[in-house]
């Protein structure tokens, strides 16, 4: 008898346990959802750099180099990618944009100089410059899958999306 009563209780705590945390995943969950604003931001401690020359010679470059496939870079589109060392480690994680058949890097300021000096090593063969540009990296966070204007998709959730543009400071 008294083991009923022991299995009782702890199918009755097991139980209250389980409705605790059902409830604390779905506060976390709404939490997280009103965390999420939309709207723009400028990206200020990032850098946009165009690199210059046929586009075909800047994918070739690109695609030997970087960890992302270019191949699938389309035009208003965008790729996160990594620029690896020799033996394999992460030098430098960037944004790749393309708008309007030029492609663009979007990269944090204290990673730009050695991703420069990485990538110059190679630019000769290719007949393409890495030129700093005025421009802002500007992000933008939609409840819409999906956006109209010029700005490059590239990151989707089930309620959220992310867009990027690389853009002049009057815009």
């Amino acid at each position: 008898y008294l083991f009923y009563i022991s299995i009782s209780i702890y199918l009755f705590v097991h139980s209250l346990v389980r409705i605790k945390l059902k409830n604390l995943i779905l506060q976390e969950k709404l939490m997280l959802k009103n965390l999420i604003k939309t709207g723009f931001i400028y990206l200020d401690t990032h850098e946009v750099f165009k690199i210059v020359g046929e586009i075909e010679k800047v994918k070739a470059l690109l695609q030997g180099q970087v960890t992302s496939d270019i191949s699938e870079l389309s035009n208003n589109g965008s790729q996160i990618s990594c620029l690896l060392d020799q033996k394999g480690f992460i030098q430098a994680d960037f944004i790749l944009l393309k708008q309007e058949d030029v492609i663009f890097v979007v990269i944090e300021k204290s990673l730009s100089e050695n991703f420069i000096k990485q990538l110059e090593q190679f630019t000769q063969f290719y007949k393409v410059e890495i030129k700093l540009t005025n421009f802002l990296a500007k992000g933008f966070i939609s409840k819409n899958k999906s956006y109209d204007g010029k700005f490059s998709s590239y990151y989707k959730h089930d309620d959220y999306s992310l867009f990027m543009e690389a853009c002049s400071e009057s815009n």
